[in-house]
């Protein structure tokens, strides 16, 4: 996950989580470039047929940033959990074992195939000849003749060349929240898509869509007698909310962006061109860089939204 988070001017210990901006989750090529070391999802994948479970749990361990005061018995403690946890997400976890498999496929494999994470679930209303199902893969799919739409996930073996080290997940892919929260989804549950239904028809019989807000309103309710392991996940929670409230955010603004004419945004455009200086652009929310969005007084937190108040 990258963003830009705001932390405290003497780096010392936050109580909340805060980002600023947009948020974003990438995903690099399977395998580290030569001389690198191995991190995130290459972790998994550095070394699949690893004898020594306890120098690999070691290796995650490092990427932990562990506070201060850890003494010695809580750090073994953490090493055996680590343990039990990479046996555990690679029997459960679809994800761990399509990357670790997709690691051990030969080269000259990989090269004449392209290995994706489909953002639908390989639906069955595709072409054959589009998406087939790998052997030995559970979510992998091979993508043959056509190039893969951008919501998909493309498995790399290793940086190519030429082009991005990362590539950026779509919001709106299945997988967005699995990839990430590994140990909150330890069975990689799929999460909102936009082809979400509710489970129960309205009273006109028809089967509406669920929103991203509805869905994370749902998400974070906290039921009795229900699994609650989210709300017990301490930081990991206050990361898991972070991340619910960005996305909502930005599918939101991209909703305003792409419908600005049935906002009747270009009365305020006329407007606007008839401020000069800093009036145009506090108008705008920002610079005069790029494509201009008029954000409507009921969003919550734009430059009309405060003017209104």
């Amino acid at each position: 996950m990258m963003t830009r988070e705001v932390r405290p001017a003497d780096g010392g210990y936050a109580p909340s989580v805060i980002i600023q901006g947009r948020l974003y989750h990438r995903v690099g090529p399977l395998q580290a470039r030569e001389g690198e070391r191995p991190s995130f999802a290459q972790i998994y994948v550095n070394d699949p047929d690893c004898d020594d479970p306890a120098a690999e749990a070691a290796l995650r361990l490092g990427h932990v940033p562990l506070p201060r005061g850890t003494r010695e018995p809580e750090r073994a403690r953490l090493l055996t959990l680590l343990e039990q946890l990479q046996v555990l997400l690679r029997q459960v976890n679809p994800y761990v074992q399509d990357f670790i498999h997709a690691a051990e496929l030969p080269e000259e494999e990989v090269q004449q195939q392209r290995l994706v994470v489909s953002a639908d679930a390989r639906p069955a209303d595709q072409h054959p000849r589009r998406y087939n199902r790998a052997e030995g893969f559970r979510e992998v799919a091979v993508l043959m003749d056509e190039e893969p739409v951008h919501q998909d996930i493309v498995l790399r073996r290793r940086a190519d060349a030429e082009g991005p080290f990362l590539q950026t997940v779509n919001e709106t892919h299945r997988a967005f929240e699995a990839l990430h929260f590994v140990l909150l989804l330890p069975f990689g549950t799929d999460g909102w898509q936009p082809d979400l239904r509710q489970a129960v028809a309205n009273g006109r019989g028809d089967v509406r869509g669920v929103s991203l807000m509805q869905y994370y309103a749902h998400r974070l309710q906290l039921r009795p007698d229900l699994d609650d392991s989210l709300f017990r996940a301490g930081r990991l929670f206050q990361e898991y909310v972070c991340m619910a409230f960005a996305r909502v955010e930005t599918q939101r603004l991209l909703y305003l962006a792409r419908n600005q004419a049935g906002l009747r945004a270009e009365l305020y455009q006329r407007l606007q061109d008839a401020l000069p200086g800093d009036a145009e652009r506090e108008l705008a929310g920002g610079d005069r860089v790029g494509q201009r969005v008029i954000l409507p007084a009921s969003f919550t937190g734009g430059p009309r939204y405060y003017q209104r108040r």
